[in-house]
């Protein structure tokens, strides 16, 4: 209720799952056949997971007493996560078990991104909504629209850092043959 009443709403969160297939028929063969089958590849690094995120902000203006404001904004999150899916007998459990816990692992680095974006959607309505009236609406326009830039660039640095801190989750998931 108190959200209505600032113009401010919770981020419509549109999430998908996208999966390739790794086969696994020998436990010591899990790590490469992750690494081949895996679509993300940047140089010679190839990516267990990846997210793409993009965000979007819509904001109204009124005009009262001479003056224009914004007021309300929403935030629109759209979310793709890319992962593996494991291919195996459904009898190996000594396979699905260390697949499960180093898969675990790298979901939640990937989740992470996406709350990343979420937080970023968040900021950008509270921001947005904090313009100071003006006498010209393009003047409050431009600097909401000025805002949501600037939150899209720091959604790329957050997640960059994120990534430079855990060696692209590497220090989270650790390699697979660490879960062994």
């Amino acid at each position: 209720m108190l959200l209505a009443q600032t113009g401010l709403a919770e981020p419509e969160v549109e999430t998908q799952f996208r999966y390739y297939p790794v086969v696994v028929h020998r436990l010591e063969g899990m790590q490469a056949a992750v690494e081949a089958a895996s679509p993300m590849r940047r140089g010679d690094r190839v990516y267990h997971g990846f997210t793409e995120s993009q965000v979007n902000w819509k904001w109204w203006w009124i005009r009262e007493d001479g003056r224009c404001r914004i007021s309300r904004v929403d935030s629109q999150v759209q979310i793709v996560y890319t992962l593996p899916r494991l291919q195996t007998d459904s009898r190996n459990f000594r396979i699905r078990g260390v697949w499960s816990e180093w898969f675990w692992a790298l979901k939640q680095h990937e989740l992470n991104h996406g709350d990343n974006a979420i937080a970023v959607a968040r900021e950008g309505e509270v921001q947005i909504m904090a313009i100071p009236a003006a006498v010209n609406c393009a003047e409050v326009d431009a600097e909401a629209s000025r805002i949501a830039a600037a939150l899209i660039e720091e959604l790329k640095y957050r997640d960059a850092e994120y990534d430079r801190l855990t060696d692209h989750g590497a220090r989270e998931t650790g390699d697979i043959r660490d879960h062994y």
